[in-house]
Parts: structure tokens; C-alpha cells; sequence
């Protein structure tokens, strides 16, 4: 009994590292532009949008 509940949490360990690697793995990358204008204290905002 105690090697079936072990086999058991280990299958849902198992299934939620591969979820959690999918879902790190397949998320956009929202801020690929970050250093386009990293210091705005230049007086320059070249690289800065209004939305």
C-alpha cells in the first residue's frame, strides 16, 4: 500500500513540474525591448510609446 501511495504522489510531483515547465517554456516574452531606452533620465524617450 505504502509503494502504490508513493508511486502515486510521485505521478502528480511529475505532472506538475512538466506543467509548470510547459507553461514557463511556451510564455511569450511580453518585455523583449527593455534596454531600448534604459536610462529616460537622458532627456531622450526615443523608444518610449503612448498608449
Amino acid at each position: 500500500m505504502a509503494l502504490r501511495l508513493r508511486a502515486a504522489w510521485l505521478a502528480v510531483a511529475v505532472a506538475a513540474l512538466a506543467t509548470a515547465a510547459l507553461t514557463i517554456a511556451l510564455a511569450p516574452a511580453h518585455a523583449a525591448n527593455l534596454l531600448v531606452n534604459g536610462g529616460f533620465e537622458t532627456g531622450s524617450l526615443s523608444g518610449w510609446t503612448c498608449t
